[in-house]
This record gives structure tokens, sequence and C-alpha cells, in this order.
């Protein structure tokens, strides 16, 4: 892959380095160190969870004021090797700053067992558990005085929190006080499989516990991510009140806004069995039929208007707002999950080149989605969808974009799968994880008949209702 995107790198830029010579033309250099820089980043971030320790990322961004001192008397292969080496040390900094950032934000061993009351939020659906209870998230906007590592002052924000013995009970939207028993992170080391305390720490999670007392809080504030998690989880009620009685709910709820809680044991281990989990958990597929919808509406609205009142590049750039807005809509109705993030980045950035019809190698949208990803969540290299989603989508570049003829859709449907299930094979056995074979038959019907027929009307019959 390295040797793919250094490659892609050196086509984006049009130029190549003369065999003949070492030096660079100003925008031969230019546009070759464009793609090296953010390949570069994105190599430095992922690069840190490869470290049994954290590095001292104080040296690493004080390196950046020392490595540019060695940018100007030499040749233009030194150049662009050291201009690398300062993304690389970029990238490696910004997620060892945040990597220590996280955690930082524990509770202390002398705090935990200790009944406390925290005020924050309800940041994620609540989802039904074991032993008759609700398990959520909860955002903490103040703890306790004295709290929090040490007396630092940096507590966690988010905790993990299971409520016994309140199945039946509604927790309140909006902010709420909380009295409850916490513990710090912890779970069993597997070798393999799931890592509980992995998890935690990739979503944030500085604490687990559990709830003693839920207490309304109607007259204190709510801020603008406090708003929103009470407006998603009253959608999730509009959801169930309209479609609770329907006999696949769970599904329904899980495509239209990701609530997967309501799937039963035996739908997941269907789901797993067939690989089709991913069509349950709003990213890629689920966002790019949005796009494709949204932008078809939009351009052919402006098509009715008469000849000459908007120009063609207008109208490239009304229907990129439009396809922009109408993602950005179903990402907030799915919760902002990580999958939906990830998502929506891919989205903005094929979507500018898209609207710039840009005549550049696809690897060079590829390389810049990926590095914006991991700019904004530095710790996505931790989540097993990060590896597989850029793992298919550098699969279907490198089957599909050097084509010169074009397949039909049922014979590029057939060579999508095959290609995604024999790349992802090592991928997934990296997370000894198997692929079953009966994925691609599965695939090949899931994936059009939820694409053009379920999600369509399931989209339109929500706006209907």
């Amino acid at each position: 892959m390295v040797t793919g995107a250094w490659e892609a790198s050196i086509l984006i830029g049009g130029q190549g380095l003369s065999r003949k010579s070492t030096q660079f033309s100003t925008k031969a250099e230019r546009s070759l160190l464009c793609p090296l820089g953010v390949f570069a980043f994105s190599c430095g971030v992922i690069l840190l969870y490869r470290f049994s320790v954290l590095p001292p990322y104080t040296w690493l961004f004080s390196s950046l004021f020392v490595l540019p001192l060695l940018l100007k008397p030499q040749t233009a292969r030194f150049r662009v090797a050291v201009f690398g080496m300062i993304w690389f040390a970029t990238g490696l900094g910004w997620a060892a700053w945040n990597a220590d950032a996280r955690l930082q934000k524990q509770l202390t061993p002398g705090e935990e067992g200790v009944p406390i009351t925290v005020f924050g939020y309800v940041c994620d659906l609540p989802q039904p558990g074991s032993f008759n209870s609700i398990r959520f998230n909860f955002c903490v906007d103040r703890w306790p005085a004295g709290f929090g590592s040490a007396g630092t002052g940096m507590p966690p924000d988010k905790v993990r929190l299971a409520w016994y013995g309140s199945g039946d009970k509604v927790l309140p939207s909006g902010p709420i006080a909380l009295e409850a028993v916490f513990k710090r992170p912890h779970g069993s080391l597997n070798d393999v499989g799931f890592r509980y305390e992995d998890w935690l720490f990739r979503h944030g999670v500085g604490a687990t516990g559990s709830v003693r007392k839920v207490t309304d809080l109607p007259d204190a504030s709510c801020g603008l991510v406090c708003s929103y998690h009470a407006w998603h989880r009253a959608v999730a009620s509009v959801v169930e009140r309209y479609f609770g009685d329907a006999e696949h709910y769970s599904l329904v709820a899980s495509l239209l806004i990701g609530n997967r809680g309501h799937l039963s044991a035996e739908q997941w281990q269907t789901l797993k069995a067939t690989g089709t989990i991913h069509l349950v958990a709003i990213s890629g597929l689920h966002l790019g039929l949005v796009a494709l919808i949204a932008g078809l509406v939009v351009r052919r609205f402006l098509l009715m208007l008469p000849a000459g009142v908007i120009s063609e590049n207008g109208i490239r750039t009304t229907v990129y707002c439009g396809v922009l807005l109408a993602c950005l809509f179903y990402a907030l109705l799915a919760g902002m999950t990580i999958p939906t993030r990830r998502a929506l980045i891919m989205v903005i950035v094929g979507g500018w080149f898209v609207l710039k019809a840009r005549e550049v190698s696809p690897w060079w949208p590829f390389v810049i989605a990926m590095a914006g990803v991991l700019m904004l969540d530095p710790f996505a290299p931790l989540d097993q969808g990060f590896w597989l989603s850029f793992s298919a989508v550098a699969l279907l570049i490198w089957v599909f974009a050097n084509r010169l003829r074009g397949l039909g859709w049922l014979a590029g449907l057939v060579l999508a799968q095959a290609a995604v299930f024999a790349g992802l094979w090592p991928v997934l056995q990296s997370f000894d994880q198997a692929q079953p074979l009966a994925g691609v038959l599965a695939n090949l019907v899931a994936i059009p008949w939820v694409s053009f027929v379920v999600m369509p009307v399931l989209l339109l019959g929500t706006l209907l209702v």
C-alpha cells in the first residue's frame, strides 16, 4: 500500500523525477510534496499504535522547528525526504498528544467505589442490557470539586453506565444529575477477539459504573451538543412510535437512525454468518445512496429552470451543496457515529473532486480522505471499521480506476464483491476474524436489494409518515 500511494503521488503531480537529474522543477516538486505530506501525516498517526509506550510528543513538535532548516541547501530528493519526515513527525505527535490527553482523564484508585453525583447528559441512545438494565454513555459537564486524576482537574469527559432494575424506565433527555459508583476502565486482555478496555479507550470512555439515582434538571442549561443528543433521542422515540409494531422494527431502526440496540441475538448471528453486518451500520453505502438520490433530485430541479438562469458551474456547485446538506442531515439523524463521520468525510472529499472535475489520480482524494479522518479522529486506527472501509475503497479503486471499458451493473457488482472478499480476507485474518464464504453470494443479493429497494422505500415512507 505504501508503494501504491507513492506511485500515485508521482502520477498525481503530472511530472515525475528526471532520471538524469536530481533536481525538481518548482512546479513538479510542489505537485509531489502535497500528496507525500498528506500520506506521511497519515502514516505518523497510524504508527503510534505500534508503540508500547507513548513517544515524547513535545520532542516531536520541537523537531518541526529543526527539520525545515535542512531543506534549503540540499537536492530535491533530499528536500522531499525531509518534507515527508516533517509531516510524519506531525502526524505522530498529533496522535501522541491526543492519546496522552485521553489517558490523563481517569479517576484515581481512591475515587473508585465511592458514590458520586455528576451532572451532564446522556450522549447516545440507551440500550437494553442484562439483568433488566439499560446501558448508556453519559457526557459529564461537572464533577464534584476535587475529583479527577490526582487533583489535576482532569476527570473523564465521558463515562459508561448501567442502570440496573430499570429496563422499563426512560432516562430524561437534556441535563440530569446522576448518583453513581464508578471504577476505572478495565477488561480481560484477550489475545484474540474483543477487548473491552480497548473499546472504552477508543470511544473516549474514562470510567464505568452503575447508577444509583437519577434526577432531572429541567431548569439547567443545555448546550448545542446536549440539545443535539436530546433531539436524536426524540427522533428515536418518534421512529419507535410509528414503526415499533412492525415485524422488522429492529432493522428499520438500524437502517434509519443507526439504532442497533433492538437487534436480537439471532439477528446478529445471521448478519455475522452472511457477512452483512455493514448493512445495518450507517456508513458509506447508506450515505452514498443518500448522496446519489439528493444529487439526482437537485439536478433535475435545476434543469427545469429556464436556460441561462444558472450556469453549468452554478448547477454543479448547487448539486454539491445539496448533496452535502442531505448527507449531513442523514448523518445527524444516524447519531453521528464513528462509521457515519468517516463516510461523511469521504463524501465531502470525493464530491469536491467531482465538483471541480479535476483530472487527477483517484488515489489523491483517497489519501486526502484518510488524512482528514485521522486529523479529526486520531484514534481511528484502533477501530476495525477504519481498516475495513479504507481497504475496501482502495481495492475498488485498484480494480475499477484504470479500466478502459465499462462493465454492466451485474458484472461490476460481481467483480466488486469478488475483489472485496479476496482483498479483505488478510485484513480480517489480522483481526482474528473469518470471512464467511456465503458472504459473497449474500452480498450480491443484499447490497442491491437494500440500496435500490429497502432504503429508498424506507426513506420515502418515513417522509410520508
